[in-house]
């Protein structure tokens, strides 16, 4: 009897598929029984380790299942359409247990081709069904990932809500330590069970993953075979050694004994966690070239379990990621997503895969990146407790913070600082799985909470520490706004050591553009050499941006974050750097763009002028004119005092009617007479305009570098008393709808020149400064804590020269407004007699509040430059000058360098600050010395 030609086809199909299985390590077995729908059970492996995952094939063999072909643009076949008539094959294959793929084998070809068969695949003809098999889905290497995907989709995801911890003995031997380093929540003793019973080494780690050190302690006090943190770097158990070296990493940073366990690790399950702890230390110091060294050597072994070897891949993308090396990252990432997908119900599994979704995530074109199921794939048990853990930390940041406010002493029970441990964990938790950017925030957030506690006399390297650590973070913001507060109220010396330990020749992608921002803004307080290998850095990486942004793939102009960096640290520079950076401006090619013109623009007005070379200068600014509006008047402006052909053009562009022109004068004194009085009808006329806005409700806001009209009009009244208009000024200032911050430097600027006004313009003055003082604040200054009305009106009657009595009373009254309001107490108390001002400062000097202690500071520099406050005084200022912050010193300085006439004491002020670590006191002083008593710049020691 002959058999059938369909059956021999069908047969020669099923082991050509089972053979192509078998070459991705995927054997087979045949159904048994008679045809239900499935032709082969295949067994599921990953680098030949069996994943405990079966999947079903039906075969269909022979050229009637390749005649309705799908093709593409190009007329060529995209896939086949298989159809079934009455859905009862499909119906058993979408319900199987096990996921089922249908598999169109070619004879000629000698190729299979498959499609998962599921909901999304199953097309609905009416009674029957269609599915694609796409002709790119051959049974090959290249779409094994694919295939272990769809082996996946068997296990449902384990249901983790309301677990609080799990018996120890239902995670696997090999699998204990990955989940002590991931989930230590499922390890580590439950706080309430006591210290009564034993632990083992991975319980320890999971006990210092969580930072409950004390319980750690606690337990070997009851137990004498659990070794002292100390008595276990020499245990003859690999395990407690790890616990050793833990220990020395979360206490110290130091990764380097991690590194030394790896070598003995008794076992692949020991190697690829150590590895992981290891690297993820390394990764955290911006070192990812040390860190991908230790995984890419564990990844060559080769001998870890499918999920450790995902875990690896994860650091790996994580450390390519930071080396600029995207592709490799993605690549990795992807891979390791499938420990997500074959092991669903392994909680470092999902982990694992979860971090790598990030990693993609970050590394993707935004645009086209799936968001839905990024989120979904992010969301997973693990990343829930470490939340969990960082809401608690931050929680008890919000309690301590309220405790210190209301004066009351913490009490504090277990492992002392909630807040940093709850933030460290979270941190490391993140760290260990891969998520580089959740290891960031959370470190972030831990420093930012413990800058909290720091004050003006904090350990310098305490706060160094702190510092770095927060750049190596990468947030650039949260640096921006901290750097500043500790250059002005100190400890500044910790921001110049903290910039010391930048290393110029290690960039990463993290912490690139946080290091930037700590150059820049610690520049003032930079040593020459730093500043001198900062510029050179600067310039030869402007020259060739290229390796730079290889390594670091910036999410920000480059160009633009490197000038202004440069504009940072100009000031501290040697004269031949900053010769070399006015070289560089000078010779720019036309910048017309904002970005880069505002940047150049910074370092034009951060360069000294007695830096540039005369002929140099004034060439710049002949050529300027092909620059951006902004950079071309800074290049003007910075020329105008030591060129009179500059300066001329300048007032020749004001009487053209340019306001660019006459915001970059630094004073409006030679412009002619008719100019002069167009000029102050036309100021004149913008400030009633601001006047009749106010009234009806629209207020305008001025840029930095605007002109100020009401400013501008008492500058040009100042300037020329024959042609001045004073009615609309005194209209102005009396107004009570002009806010009062409008109005601050108009009444400082009349206030500074009081000497220079009539008898009748000051009586009038005092009169409006009087009707000022009624002026309550408005809703919008009480909330901003703007300057109001009031504040403005004190310095002026102050200055008009009022009674004693008055003035005392303005001070007073100044005294209990806040910070802006004692700065300014401190700023008048020179009205006073002398016991009474150095009293005052003598207090004020004191003021928690740095802006506060540096006006009390100038003030009383201008007491000793008069001869007054006596001895007192002396001191006060010599005490002063110790202040930890640069603003005192830098408030010092620029009051000295107005001083027409020095004593000797100012002499020796400036002699004094010639050592200051604020690079501007020291040009400022150094400027003043040249000018006074170059004597002292040659004895100066």
């Amino acid at each position: 009897m002959r058999e059938p030609e369909r059956v021999e086809i069908g047969q020669k199909g099923e082991k050509a598929v089972a053979s192509a299985f078998m070459q991705l390590g995927w054997p087979s077995a045949d159904a048994p029984g008679s045809d239900l729908g499935t032709d082969l059970f295949l067994l599921v492996r990953n680098r030949r380790f069996d994943l405990g995952l079966i999947v079903g094939a039906q075969v269909k063999t022979g050229r009637s299942f390749f005649e309705e072909p799908e093709t593409g643009g190009d007329g060529e076949p995209v896939g086949w359409w298989f159809r079934e008539r009455d859905r009862e094959h499909v119906d058993y294959w979408l319900g199987h247990i096990a996921p089922h793929l249908l598999v169109l084998h070619d004879l000629d070809t000698g190729l299979s081709h498959w499609q998962h068969v599921s909901q999304d695949t199953v097309v609905p003809t009416g009674k029957g069904v269609k599915i694609l098999i796409p002709r790119a889905h051959t049974v090959d290497q290249s779409n094994l990932d694919a295939l272990l995907a769809v082996a996946g989709t068997t296990r449902p995801p384990v249901t983790w809500e309301g677990s609080a911890w799990a018996d120890i003995t239902k995670i696997a031997p090999a699998q204990i330590l990955r989940h002590a380093l991931l989930v230590p929540r499922l390890v580590a003793p439950h706080r309430n069970a006591g210290h009564k019973d034993t632990i083992s080494a991975e319980q320890a780690v999971a006990l210092l993953i969580e930072g409950r050190l004390r319980d750690l302690d606690s337990f070997g006090k009851r137990d004498p075979s659990i070794p002292t943190f100390e008595g276990a770097e020499d245990s003859p158990d690999w395990m407690w050694r790890f616990v050793h070296a833990m220990y020395v990493r979360v206490t110290t940073d130091d990764p380097s004994r991690l590194v030394k366990s790896i070598d003995d690790a008794p076992s692949p399950e020991a190697r690829a966690a150590a590895t992981v702890a290891a690297a993820a230390s390394l990764s955290e110091q911006a070192r990812p070239e040390d860190a991908l060294r230790l995984v890419q050597q564990e990844l060559e072994r080769d001998e870890s379990s499918p999920v450790d070897h995902a875990w690896l891949l994860a650091q790996r993308a994580r450390t390519c990621r930071e080396l600029g090396h995207i592709e490799q990252a993605r690549e990795d990432a992807t891979a390791a997503l499938l420990a997500k997908v074959s092991y669903s119900n392994d909680v470092t599994a999902t982990a694992i895969g979860g971090a790598a979704t990030g990693i993609l995530w970050l590394t993707s074109d935004f645009t086209s990146f799936d968001l839905e199921n990024t989120i979904a794939s992010y969301d997973t048990s693990a990343t829930w407790w470490r939340t969990q853990r960082a809401a608690t930390g931050t929680t008890a940041v919000v309690e301590r913070e309220f405790r210190n406010w209301a004066g009351s002493q913490p009490i504090v029970f277990g492992d002392g600082d909630v807040a940093n441990n709850r933030l460290y964990t979270a941190a490391l938790l993140a760290s260990h799985v891969g998520d580089h950017g959740a290891w960031s925030s959370y470190s972030s957030l831990n420093v930012q909470q413990h800058l909290l506690s720091v004050t003006r006399t904090s350990d310098i390297d305490a706060v160094r520490r702190l510092l770095t650590e927060l750049r190596l973070t990468g947030d650039h913001k949260a640096l921006g706004r901290a750097v500043p507060r500790l250059m002005l109220d100190g400890p500044a010396a910790a921001v110049a050591a903290a910039a010391t330990d930048i290393d110029l020749d290690r960039w990463s992608h993290t912490p690139a553009h946080a290091t930037l921002t700590l150059l820049r803004q610690s520049g003032d307080v930079l040593d020459g050499d730093d500043a001198a290998k900062a510029v050179d850095w600067i310039l030869a990486t402007l020259d060739d941006p290229a390796q730079f942004e290889a390594t670091t793939t910036p999410e920000y102009s480059t160009e633009h974050e490197l000038i202004m960096t440069l504009s940072g640290i100009v000031a501290a520079a040697p004269l031949d750097r900053q010769q070399a950076i006015a070289h560089r401006v000078a010779n720019l090619p036309p910048v017309q763009h904002a970005s880069p013109s505002m940047a150049w623009t910074a370092v034009v007005n951060a360069l000294p002028v007695d830096c540039w070379p005369t002929d140099l200068l004034s060439r710049a600014a002949r050529y300027s004119d092909r620059h951006d509006a902004r950079l071309r008047m800074a290049l003007l402006q910075t020329a105008a005092p030591v060129d009179e052909q500059v300066r001329q053009r300048l007032l020749d562009e004001v009487a053209a009617g340019s306001a660019d022109a006459l915001a970059s004068l630094r004073d409006v004194q030679g412009l002619d007479h008719g100019t002069a009085k167009s000029l102050i009808v036309q100021f004149e006329a913008q400030t009633v305009k601001e006047i009749t806005n106010a009234r009806r409700g629209k207020h305008h806001t001025y840029s930095d570098n605007a002109v100020d009209p009401a400013r501008t009009l008492a500058l040009l009244n100042l300037t020329y008393p024959d042609l001045a208009r004073w009615p609309g000024l005194y209209e102005f200032l009396a107004e009570p709808l002009v806010a009062g911050r409008r109005k601050q430097s108009t009444c400082d600027l009349l206030s500074s020149n009081v000497a220079e006004l009539s008898e009748g313009v000051r009586l009038r003055l005092a009169h409006v400064a009087k009707t000022m003082l009624t002026h309550p604040p408005t809703a919008v200054e009480r909330i901003a804590a703007t300057p109001n009305a009031r504040d403005a009106a004190a310095t002026l009657i102050a200055r008009l020269g009022d009674t004693p009595e008055a003035i005392a009373n303005h001070v007073l009254e100044l005294m209990s407004g806040g910070v802006r309001g004692r700065s300014r107490a401190a700023h008048h108390a020179i009205l006073l007699p002398d016991a009474e001002a150095a009293g005052m400062l003598s207090a004020l000097s004191h003021d928690e509040d740095h802006r506060v202690r540096a006006e009390a500071a100038a003030t009383v520099m201008m007491l000793v430059a008069r001869g007054r406050g006596g001895l007192l005084a002396t001191r006060l200022l010599g005490r002063s000058l110790d202040d930890p912050g640069i603003l005192v010193a830098q408030a010092v300085a620029d009051r000295l360098v107005r001083i027409e006439y020095p004593n000797a004491a100012c002499i020796d002020i400036a002699r004094r600050l010639l050592s200051h670590h604020s690079a501007r006191v020291r040009a400022r002083c150094t400027a003043f010395l040249r000018r006074h008593h170059p004597h002292a710049l040659d004895t100066r020691t």
